[in-house]
């Protein structure tokens, strides 16, 4: 991976270049051991597969398991609602939480956005567990944004490879004072559902709006009841914690490791 494609990928998931530094200081030093000793035994192997092979399967094992903890985490979170049959609300990590409204308060008179990973618990619940900014190379304007199609790709076919789940997006409306979907939002989820394959069981769309110079952000939930799409607002659950893909992402890409 080469050094601007590390700087792109920080870029977009990363509150900030410092706020990482300091939040990955202990993750980074556990991450070391482990990864050195496990490239040490690697190498008296001689079998191993090539070193950048190598790389590139251990980062997908970690996104992997990574994944495998968020979901475990998430289900003890809601396991009083295992029995729910639609979701009652939205769970998103701390760490997400505050990604999106530093996002918001960055652009405090125009509009920005980002993509929503995660996954759907047994019970329907959705778990934003990873929040991907705009891209270093975003368009920002009063009414609408334009992403970072190659920094946002780049990151978004690594997650979905590793099993993770593009669940939503969210746009700020900033100070328009409008902190549900417009009716060019509602075009947009409709157009997103009648061109997905598979079908989408659901969709979350975010409005992040600034009241009173503080970021709100606002959950709504998508699904299609026969031609159309409808929605509604869903309470946000927040666990408050740093989420375990965030932070096993930075670790990764501070390694210098392929993703």
């Amino acid at each position: 991976m080469e050094e601007r494609d590390i700087a792109s990928i920080m870029k977009v998931i990363s509150l900030s270049k410092s706020s990482a530094t300091r939040a990955m200081a202990v993750e980074r030093s556990t991450l070391n051991v482990r990864v050195g000793n496990t490239l040490g035994r690697r190498r008296k192997d001689m079998r191993r597969p090539k070193k950048k092979h190598y790389a590139c399967q251990h980062g997908r094992r970690r996104i992997k398991a990574l994944k495998r903890q968020v979901k475990k985490l998430a289900q003890k979170f809601l396991a009083h609602n295992v029995q729910a049959e639609a979701p009652d609300a939205v769970l998103i990590y701390r760490s997400e939480l505050d990604m999106i409204k530093n996002l918001t308060m960055e652009y405090p008179s125009l509009e920005t956005g980002g993509k929503f990973y995660g996954f759907f618990t047994e019970n329907g619940w959705p778990v934003i567990a990873l929040v991907v900014g705009p891209g270093p190379g975003a368009t920002h304007e009063y009414t609408r944004f334009v992403p970072d199609k190659e920094a946002e790709g780049a990151i978004a076919q690594m997650l979905v490879a590793s099993g993770a789940s593009h669940v939503g997006s969210f746009h700020s409306h900033h100070i328009l004072g409008l902190n549900a979907p417009s009716g060019i939002d509602v075009g947009v989820m409709q157009d997103v559902f009648d061109d997905a394959t598979p079908p989408k069981r659901g969709f979350l769309c975010g409005i992040a709006t600034i009241e009173d110079g503080v970021p709100v952000l606002n959950l709504y939930y998508f699904n299609k009841v026969g031609e159309r799409v409808q929605y509604h607002a869903l309470p946000i659950r927040v666990c408050e914690m740093k989420s375990p893909m965030r932070a096993g992402l930075e670790a990764i890409v501070r390694e210098g490791g392929a993703l």
